[in-house]
């Protein structure tokens, strides 16, 4: 997904607006020569012993302001199963089946940073060696013809029995893609796999430095994070508290201080502003997130301070008690 030729690559988007952050050549090299050979030792004993996550009290989206636990997000249960002989894994973001014809598949949900592209490619490959099912999420297909899927594969469980696990779960819960909300699915495990990776620095989540780290504070309460005033340009999770809510006809805007011209805002365009509050008027579905701690994932940009646009309401989300 990060690689130039998909579309939801983190590469394309800050090689197009932000610059070029690839990896450099070296890191690859190295990679390739030293770190993939023990990753591709250790896949199966990750599928088989990983801990199981737990669903932390995040709420994304439409279900922050929803009152019953069942409507907070569409479920799965539409998802059609198939199981396919073979899976071919050409790429990150380029999968293929006989089941499927000539269609291209990708994984849903995700990106993929280029730090950890070769490690995410070793542990798909290794994890479509047995039993695999696939279900499509996307009816339509992308510019390059690639629909969107979610895929799980046999492995064995901590009794020893065989179960079905979750490509998307293994690969957050590891650290080795990010959380990119896409689709109408529930996110409520997929959210506590990453939260469990961020939470044992895994992976992608191991980097707090400035300018490097992919997790970073809203502000400078959290001295264990980086600041997002050193993620300008940056596709990252910002955490924080948010300190005030400001409308205006068109537009919500969520402060993580006293100066928005200086500190961390969040802008919420009328169309995302109305999805998330449902049927209150914004004031009574934002006036209860002061004080709260909040999440949100985006390109950082500099308005005067760190801003991040969110056009999706899933990649927001809200610390509940």
């Amino acid at each position: 997904m990060f690689k130039h030729h998909s579309t939801d690559s983190l590469a394309l988007i800050w090689h197009s607006n932000w610059g070029n952050f690839a990896a450099k050549v070296f890191v690859r090299v190295l990679g390739r020569l030293f770190y993939l050979p023990i990753v591709q030792i250790c896949i199966l004993l990750s599928m088989a012993f990983s801990p199981e996550v737990r669903a932390d009290n995040w709420l994304c989206g439409v279900g922050i302001n929803m009152r019953s636990l069942e409507s907070r997000a569409p479920q799965n249960n539409d998802l059609v199963w198939r199981k396919v002989s073979e899976l071919g894994v050409a790429a990150i973001d380029d999968l293929n089946a006989p089941e499927f014809k000539e269609t291209k598949l990708r994984l849903s949900d995700l990106a993929f940073v280029p730090e950890y592209e070769n490690a995410a490619l070793s542990w798909m490959r290794s994890a479509s060696r047995a039993g695999v099912e696939i279900a499509i999420a996307s009816e339509h297909a992308d510019y390059l013809g690639r629909h969107r899927a979610y895929v799980q594969s046999l492995s064995g469980g901590e009794s020893g029995a065989p179960k079905m696990t979750s490509w998307s779960e293994q690969l957050l819960s590891q650290g080795l893609a990010m959380l990119l909300p896409q689709g109408r699915t529930d996110l409520t495990k997929l959210i506590a796999a990453e939260n469990h990776a961020i939470s044992q620095r895994s992976g992608i989540w191991s980097d707090r430095s400035p300018g490097r780290a992919y997790f970073v504070a809203a502000d400078q309460g959290n001295a264990d994070l980086s600041r997002v005033h050193d993620a300008i340009g940056r596709f990252v999770l910002v955490e924080g508290i948010l300190r005030a809510v400001e409308h205006q006809e068109w537009r919500t805007y969520l402060n993580f201080g006293s100066d928005w011209r200086r500190d961390f805002t969040i802008a919420l365009e009328d169309d995302v502003r109305r999805r998330l509050a449902k049927d209150q008027s914004p004031d009574d579905a934002f006036s209860g997130w002061i004080g709260q701690k909040v999440r949100v994932r985006g390109i950082v940009e500099n308005r005067g301070g760190p801003y991040i646009a969110v056009d999706n309401p899933d990649r927001l989300c809200l610390m509940t008690d």
